[in-house]
């Protein structure tokens, strides 16, 4: 069984990463300018600057659990009998799966 990373670890990491490489504020979804103004084209472009972060980390762990199930799922049918009929006729690896 392998090592599971929490999303608030990998959250700190990016969140790290985003500060230190890219100069990007992590305290909100805005920086400290645009907190309380209106809503213009430069607020929008300032909140996809910060949005990627919790996306990518949402992203992150919900694709873990997803390949997961989508593994355990792809063993249980390789060992079914329409299957290996399909080897057993002489259909190749690649198409079988």
């Amino acid at each position: 069984m392998g090592l599971a990373t929490p999303g608030f670890l990998i959250g700190l990491v990016v969140m790290w990463v985003g500060f230190s490489q890219f100069g990007v504020t992590v305290g909100g979804l805005y920086s400290p300018e645009y907190s309380n103004a209106p809503w213009s084209i430069a607020r929008v472009v300032d909140l996809l600057k910060h949005l990627w972060i919790p996306v990518v980390i949402v992203g992150t762990t919900w694709s873990a659990g997803l390949i997961r199930t989508m593994r355990a799922n792809m063993l249980d049918e390789l060992s079914q009998p329409y299957v290996e009929t399909a080897r057993a006729k002489g259909l190749s690896e690649r198409w079988v799966i």
